[in-house]
């Protein structure tokens, strides 16, 4: 059996970390914080409802997170 490659150990090494509880309740935690600024009167609004620029960072990491599951 060969040597995994760099490449295979850092994507390894990713999937162990976005594969665990505390990576999903700390997504949870900055979405609800990124929606709670952006309809709070106290803040202003960098990304108003429906709040694309989340939904572009949230395609883009899931994109990522994919290509790693793959690659481990």
């Amino acid at each position: 059996m060969k040597e995994a490659t760099f490449g295979e150990k850092a994507a390894d090494f990713i999937v162990d970390k976005i594969g665990t509880w505390a990576f999903v309740l700390w997504q949870l935690t900055a979405y609800a914080l990124w929606i709670a600024f952006n309809v709070s009167a106290y803040f202003h609004h960098y990304d108003p409802y429906p709040f694309i620029l989340l939904n572009l960072a949230l395609s883009f990491q899931a994109a990522l997170a994919t290509s790693f599951v793959l690659i481990s």
